[in-house]
């Protein structure tokens, strides 16, 4: 016995979505306002808001064109004369939006790491120091005034880094996004230079005498 039902729905949307199951891409249909009945039951059907009837294979042809495009292809722009009208703004997207995002994060999180590792170096060079100033009971005073010291550096790099995050993310003028690069990055290294110049100040000054 083959068990089917009907659907009757005021509106439909056809979209393709990927199938993590299936680790590929299949076709998803939504039905808004939907009669749900089956024709040789004797019991009325009923309503629901919202159906959603997936996975659909996607048809061969559309795999093939979409095959055919490749991330290059997206990118350069290669062959737009021939993609639908929606795809034109969601590759202009691609291009303002999403890629600048992505490097802009990219960008903060290398130069964020790079300057961590370096103040890492330079806090236990200041600790050291401190320590065979502060001998005996100042010892903790020592570790307070280092701990001090990182904390207001970690906080210089991180809001370095939001700046350079928020630079590819932000709806300005091109010589406002690059002011906000080149701040962010100012303010992680210049917590560094800071931390560098207490350093040489330590070692060359206060440890010579």
């Amino acid at each position: 016995k083959v068990l089917y039902r009907e659907y009757r729905a005021a509106s439909a949307r056809l979209q393709g979505t990927w199938d993590d199951y299936r680790s590929c891409l299949v076709i998803k249909l939504t039905l808004n306002d939907v009669f749900i009945s089956d024709p040789r039951a004797s019991i009325p059907g009923h309503h629901q808001l919202k159906v959603e009837l997936w996975p659909y294979a996607v048809p061969e042809e559309i795999r093939r064109q979409a095959e055919s495009v490749s991330l290059e292809d997206l990118y350069s722009g290669k062959g737009a004369s021939g993609w639908p009208a929606n795809v034109a703004p969601m590759v202009n997207r691609l291009h303002k939006v999403v890629v600048a995002k992505l490097m802009a994060k990219v960008e903060a999180e290398i130069h964020q790491r790079l300057a961590y590792g370096v103040n890492c170096f330079l806090m236990v060079l200041l600790g050291t120091a401190l320590g065979l100033l502060l001998r005996g009971g100042q010892t903790l005073a020592a570790v307070a005034i280092t701990a001090v010291i990182v904390m207001i550096v970690a906080c210089s790099m991180l809001m370095g880094r939001q700046l350079i995050e928020e630079s590819g993310s932000s709806s300005l003028r091109a010589q406002t996004l690059l002011n906000g690069r080149l701040w962010g990055i100012v303010m992680i290294w210049g917590g560094i230079v800071v931390m560098a110049l207490a350093n040489a100040w330590v070692y060359l000054v206060r440890l010579r005498r």
